[in-house]
């Protein structure tokens, strides 16, 4: 059979089953594009289950240091779904302009709060002296949310920044001596979070440490 004869006979099949063809067509595209969406919702599952890590920053003998202080999932801190959902929403929409997550008022205080509840628990015991008459020490220290860029990579842990508030206030002009290499963007985060302050304090939550 010659290749004119062959199209001659494609032609005349389509014409016939033209209704078949354009339906199996388009079944094809629903079930790809079903796949598509199925993907990218496991996928969006996956990355909502992601580590909110709680973490001191502080300027120690001028020496940068870090340290966690909790670290969980958010389907555990917070414990409303569609919480997380909103959290990885605004993190595809962060940019290097500001480390702090783009979230709405209402969403992001009550992130925020949830943390600040969740150190307050544990450090309740010092409250609990306070109140007693027992002495105690105290510090007011500032909390935000962020999402740090390093090296030009980028994962889906939540930050939860907390620092001395006297400590952003004052940040030196130069790089301090670093515990750790890896600390270096910390400072670079330190830096914007200082000017954020300034500009829109309603992005931090402040609170209590009593010990």
């Amino acid at each position: 059979m010659d290749w004119d004869r062959a199209i001659e006979l494609a032609r005349e099949f389509a014409e016939r089953h033209w209704i078949e063809l354009l339906a199996g067509a388009g079944l094809f595209l629903v079930g790809a594009g079903w796949g598509l969406w199925r993907g990218r919702r496991q996928a969006r599952r996956r990355r909502a289950d992601g580590r909110v890590n709680v973490s001191l920053t502080s300027l120690h003998d001028s020496t940068l240091r870090i340290r966690t202080l909790l670290e969980k999932p958010q389907s555990e801190l917070f414990a409303v779904p569609l919480i997380t959902e909103r959290i990885q929403d605004a993190l595809a929409r962060t940019n290097g302009k500001t480390p702090l997550v783009p979230l709405s008022t209402d969403d992001r205080w009550y992130l925020l709060n949830t943390v600040l509840n969740e150190i307050s628990e544990r450090f309740a015991e010092g409250h609990l002296k306070r109140d007693m008459g027992e002495p105690v020490k105290s510090e007011r220290y500032l909390l935000s949310l962020a999402y740090e860029v390093s090296g030009g990579e980028r994962d889906d842990k939540l930050r939860a920044l907390v620092i001395k508030k006297a400590t952003l206030l004052s940040l030196p002009e130069s790089d301090p001596p670093l515990e750790s290499p890896q600390h270096a963007v910390r400072f670079q985060t330190l830096q914007k979070l200082a000017t954020e302050y300034q500009r829109d304090p309603a992005q931090f939550l402040e609170l209590e440490v009593c010990l």
